[in-house]
C-alpha cells in the first residue's frame, strides 16, 4: 500500500495492490436411508465416500488521486481492478465390484469452475466548510463472470454473464460544536446473484431436496440510510447518542418451493421479489448522578422488518417488530467498581400465509459487575448474568445463571504488563438460543457449547507516542486544524 501527499493544498495519491491464494479439501462418508409412505417410490438408500477440494487465487488493484479544487473543496478519482479463479471440485464414489469406493457416482457429483472480474471507477465531490462537509458521488461497476459446471471430462452447463451497475453515494456531516453533530450517509449497492443461484443444473445431494438455479436473475439493488447524532456535555458528563439505518431492497433473491406429489420432496430455485426493507432505532445516555461515584446508562433499540418469500409456491410476506430496553447503574471508586444491570426484549413475528407460524416471544436478563482493588497491582473481578425466555418452541424456554471470575496483576515499567486468570462459566449452565425469521420459516436453534473453562492471558500496552502526542493526535489524519476541521486524508475523503 502506498499512499503520498504531493502539495500543502491537499492532493494525493495512492495505491494498493493485494492477494491470496486458496487450496483446501475435505472427505468424508454419506449415508442414508429415505421410505416413502404415501408415494410409490421404493425406498432409497445412498451410500457414498466424497471429496471436495477448492483451489483458486484472487487480487485487487487500486489507485486513487483527490484533487483540491478551490477553496476547501476537493474531487477524489478512484479505480480498482479484481479478479477470482476458482475451481470448486465436488465427487461422491460408490462401491465398486472391488469392494471399495471407486465408482463416480455422476447424479451427486458436480464441479465448477469459476471466473470473476470486477471493476469500480470512482467519482466524488467534497466540500468542507466551518460547520458542516458533505461529499456527493457515484460509482461504476462493470463485471464479468463465467462458470463451467462439469463432472469428470464432460461439461454439463456453461455460463458467461456481463453486468454494469450505477451505485450512488452521499454524506453529511453538521457539526454543531465540538460536543454535537450530526452525519447522514446515504449508498445504493449492487450484489450479484452467486453462481449456484445462476445455474440451471439440479444439484441432488439432498435425497429429499433438489436445488437447481435461476439464469434470469437479476441483480440485488440495496438502498441504504444511516443516522447518527451524538452530543456530550462536559459540565454533567453526561453522553447521549441515537443511531438510526434502515434499507429497501429491490430485486432481491429469495428462495422459492414446491412439493413434488406426496413423496415429501421439494424442488428449490431462485426468484426476484421487491417490498424487503428493515429498519432500527437506538438510542444510548450516560449520565453520572449528584454523586459522581455513581453513573446511570441505558440503551433503548427498536427494529421492524418487512420480508417477502414463497411456501409451496405460495407467497408470504413475514413481519418482525422488536423493541429492547436494558439500563443499568455503577459505581467507581478507588478501591472498587460495582454494576447491576437489567434488561428485556419483546420480538413479535406475523404471517400473511401460515398464520399458525404467528410468534410472540420476551427474553428477560439481570446482571451484576464487581472490580476489587488490592495492594501491589493485584485485580479481583467478577461477573454473573441471569437470562430467562418465554414464547419459545417447546424445549427452548429456558434459564440460566453464568458466572465468570478473574484475577490479574500488573506489572513491568509503566505497568505496561498484565497476566490474568479467568475461569468461565463457572456453573456449567451456559446455552446459546436464537431465533432466525425469514418468509418461509421460523427457527429455534440451540448450540453446543464448551463448558466451564479457564484462560490465562498475558497483556502488554505498547507506549508508541513521543513527545507527548496521544491516541487522538494520531486518528486526526492529515489536513485536520483547529476545531476538529479535515482535508482529506490519505486515499480517500
Amino acid at each position: 500500500e502506498f499512499s503520498r501527499k504531493l502539495n500543502n493544498a491537499g492532493r494525493v495519491f495512492s495505491a494498493s495492490l493485494s492477494g491470496g491464494l486458496e487450496d483446501t479439501y475435505n472427505t468424508g462418508i454419506n449415508y442414508s436411508n429415505t421410505e416413502y409412505f404415501q408415494s410409490s417410490n421404493p425406498s432409497e438408500v445412498i451410500d457414498q465416500k466424497f471429496r471436495y477440494d477448492n483451489t483458486g487465487f484472487n487480487y485487487r488493484a487500486y489507485v486513487s488521486w483527490v484533487e483540491p479544487i478551490g477553496r476547501n473543496n476537493f474531487i477524489q478519482a478512484t479505480y480498482s481492478f479484481s479478479q477470482r479463479n476458482q475451481e470448486s471440485l465436488k465427487n461422491s464414489y460408490i462401491l465398486g465390484e472391488d469392494g471399495a469406493y471407486s465408482v463416480l457416482d455422476t447424479a451427486y457429483s458436480q464441479s465448477y469452475k469459476n471466473h470473476f472480474i470486477n471493476q469500480r471507477a470512482s467519482l466524488s465531490f467534497k466540500a468542507q466548510r466551518e460547520k458542516y462537509n458533505y461529499t456527493i458521488g457515484l460509482n461504476v461497476d462493470p463485471s464479468y463472470t463465467k462458470s463451467i459446471n462439469f463432472v469428470g471430462d464432460i461439461n454439463l452447463n456453461e455460463l458467461k454473464r456481463s453486468v454494469v451497475n450505477l451505485s450512488p453515494m452521499a454524506q453529511f456531516n453538521y457539526i454543531f460544536n465540538k460536543q454535537t453533530n450530526l452525519r447522514i450517509n446515504y449508498s445504493g449497492q449492487t450484489s450479484q446473484p452467486s453462481m449456484t443461484q445462476l445455474q440451471p443444473v439440479a444439484d441432488v445431494s439432498d435425497p429429499l431436496v433438489t436445488v437447481i438455479g435461476n439464469p434470469d436473475l437479476n441483480p440485488r439493488y440495496t438502498n441504504n440510510l444511516f443516522l447518527r447524532f451524538q452530543k456530550f456535555i462536559p459540565e454533567k458528563q453526561t453522553a447521549f447518542m441515537v443511531f438510526a439505518n434502515g434499507s429497501y431492497v429491490i430485486n432481491d433473491i429469495v428462495s422459492y418451493t414446491t412439493y413434488q406429489g406426496t413423496s415429501g420432496k421439494r424442488l428449490t430455485t431462485y426468484k426476484n421479489v421487491d417490498g424487503n426493507y428493515n429498519g432500527n432505532l437506538r438510542a444510548i445516555i450516560n449520565t453520572p448522578l449528584k454523586n459522581k461515584k455513581f453513573s446511570v446508562n441505558s440503551m433503548t433499540m427498536l427494529s421492524y422488518s418487512n420480508n417477502k418469500g414463497f411456501i409451496n409456491s405460495d407467497e408470504n410476506t413475514s413481519k418482525s417488530f422488536t423493541v429492547m430496553e436494558r439500563a443499568g447503574i455503577d459505581f467507581r471508586s478507588n478501591v472498587a467498581d460495582f454494576g447491576l444491570n437489567g434488561n428485556i426484549r419483546y420480538n413479535n413475528v406475523t404471517n400473511s400465509f401460515q398464520a399458525q407460524n404467528n410468534r410472540r416471544t420476551y427474553n428477560y436478563g439481570a446482571g451484576a459487575t464487581t472490580t476489587l482493588y488490592l495492594p501491589l497491582n493485584f485485580k479481583v473481578e467478577s461477573d454473573i448474568n441471569f437470562s430467562t425466555n418465554s414464547g419459545y418452541s417447546a424445549g427452548y424456554e429456558q434459564e440460566e445463571w453464568l458466572w465468570n471470575a478473574s484475577a490479574s496483576k500488573t506489572f513491568l515499567k509503566n505497568n505496561q504488563g498484565t497476566i490474568r486468570f479467568k475461569v468461565y462459566d463457572i456453573l456449567q449452565q451456559r446455552s446459546n438460543i436464537s431465533r432466525n425469521v425469514t418468509a418461509s420459516s421460523i427457527t429455534d436453534s440451540q448450540y453446543n457449547t464448551l463448558n466451564s473453562y479457564f484462560m490465562v492471558h498475558f497483556i502488554y500496552r505498547f507506549s508508541i507516542f513521543k513527545g507527548g502526542a496521544t491516541q487522538s493526535d494520531a486518528q486526526m489524519g492529515p489536513g485536520r486544524g483547529r476545531g476538529g476541521h479535515m482535508g482529506p486524508p490519505p486515499g480517500h475523503f
